[in-house]
């Protein structure tokens, strides 16, 4: 052995030998830089691989981390607004039905100088029914704002 050489692979063909000297290591039947070249190649066709690689699981990641969960929040917005309309038709139609049987029903009890009487009880009756829906609406954010949840009881909550 070369005083120079620090070791050849015996492997056959393949036999690779590296020199000390200037670290650079060649396979049998080739320059001793060549290899180091087709290493570097290796290494960078290597790194583009996982780079892609890496862009492929950012972008799955994103995806799964906003995307999903906005498309979450749309069906349920649309589901509280088509049923918030529809809450809101059904206490429109119960009003008039209050104010046409105030109006029918009670006689003479109404009529003359009491005509308005019937309208604003039906208006007292609409902004008591609205204060409950924004109570019942609100009744979650207090309730959320007042003691922070443990990790248990928020995933109890959400079942």
């Amino acid at each position: 052995m070369a005083p120079d050489d620090v070791g050849t692979s015996r492997a056959g063909a393949g036999a690779v030998a590296c020199d000390s000297s200037s670290w650079s290591c060649a396979r049998a039947g080739e320059e001793k830089g060549a290899t180091v070249a087709k290493a570097a190649d290796d290494g960078s066709s290597r790194s583009r691989a996982a780079f892609g690689e890496t862009v492929s699981v950012l972008r799955r990641y994103v995806v799964q981390e906003t995307l999903a969960p906005l498309r979450q929040l749309g069906r349920r917005l649309v589901f509280g607004l088509s049923g918030a309309l529809l809450i809101a038709i059904g206490a429109v139609i119960a009003l008039i039905g209050m104010l046409r049987a105030l109006q029918t029903e009670t006689g003479r009890t109404f009529a003359g100088h009491w005509s308005f009487a019937p309208y604003l009880l039906t208006a007292a009756a609409a902004v008591v029914a609205l204060a409950g829906f924004v109570a019942f609406g609100f009744r979650g954010v207090v309730t959320r704002g007042a003691r922070p949840r443990s990790g248990s009881e928020s995933r109890k909550s959400r079942r």
